[in-house]
């Protein structure tokens, strides 16, 4: 995972962050699909012009521009290479991302869980003051 990329259409490098960029509570939307950024998700930030994308909003664009030198007809050995690594880092990078998701499910499962048992709780105590 690059820790700094350039994307086509911005004019300054594109910075990894491990949270969001934003603090208290601030909503971080991607600046090419335009969804939520989640706060535990990885994303490429701008500082200077406030400009973000999610991971894959990066990936995607790297991904497109391996294949075209394919599309030509001369491929080298060498261009072969390259393209299976990012291919690689795009699967990499596809798996890192569902995993994330799937830890941020297993968060929203386990917030409802300890929601369902302070309800319990104090249920469990409103019968016993009627008892």
């Amino acid at each position: 995972m690059p820790e700094s990329v350039e994307r086509e259409g911005h004019a300054h490098p594109l910075s990894l962050l491990y949270r969001s960029p934003y603090q208290n509570g601030l909503i971080f939307n991607c600046d090419v699909c335009q969804e939520t950024v989640p706060d535990n998700l990885w994303s490429y930030y701008c500082k200077e012009c406030d400009y973000g994308t999610h991971l894959h909003s990066c990936a995607v664009e790297e991904e497109e521009e391996e294949e075209e030198p394919k599309r030509g007809g001369g491929s080298t050995n060498n261009g072969g290479n390259k393209g299976s690594g990012r291919g690689s880092a795009a699967s990499e990078l596809a798996a890192m991302l569902e995993a994330q998701r799937e830890m941020e499910r297993m968060q929203i499962e386990l917030h409802m869980e300890m929601q369902r048992a302070k309800i319990a709780k104090k249920a469990r105590k409103a019968c016993l003051k009627l008892i």
